[in-house]
């Protein structure tokens, strides 16, 4: 690669990552509005949101690969491209990035343990909705059979 080049590689390649910093953006809100939906215990929307973070997902991986060739040359050259212009802004780039998906992470760890809650406590609920049912039908034995022996009684009395 030569130098000259260099200016032209790292605007390709900071826009690209701006394209990605965008993308992360949507999908920390959608992490967010996931959550939300955890909360409320709309699976629906859980899933639905899930979907759209999928695509995301997809857009920052197409974009990866699409820089991948031009990462490669700037990093051939990582020394000159440290002492170029606009390399500290790549570098605040990355650490936004970086910081974004640890907040993405951070949502998606107490979603997934909202989740993880729900799901025990509607165990629960079917656990103590199936005692109910037992109960119920021994109570409904114990009745008919009061009921069948008040007639025998009634009957012979």
């Amino acid at each position: 690669m030569p130098l000259r080049d260099l200016p032209r590689l790292i605007a390709t390649y900071r826009a690209g990552v701006d394209r990605e910093l965008e993308a992360l953006a949507r999908l920390e809100a959608l992490a967010r509005t996931q959550h939300e939906a955890a909360l409320r215990g709309d699976l629906e929307q859980v899933l639905a949101v899930s979907r759209d973070r999928a695509f995301l997902w997809s857009e920052i991986a197409a974009e990866e690969e699409s820089l991948a060739g031009t990462r490669f040359h700037l990093h051939q050259r990582l020394e000159t491209v440290r002492r170029a212009s606009g390399f500290r802004a790549l570098e605040d780039r990355h650490a936004r990035a970086r910081a974004q998906l640890e907040t993405i992470a951070e949502v998606d760890r107490a979603t997934l343990e909202r989740l993880g809650h729900d799901a025990e406590s509607r165990r629960d609920l079917a656990r103590s909705l199936e005692a109910g049912e037992a109960t119920l039908a021994a109570y409904r034995r114990a009745t008919h059979q009061s009921a069948g022996s008040a007639g025998l009684v009634d009957r012979l009395g």
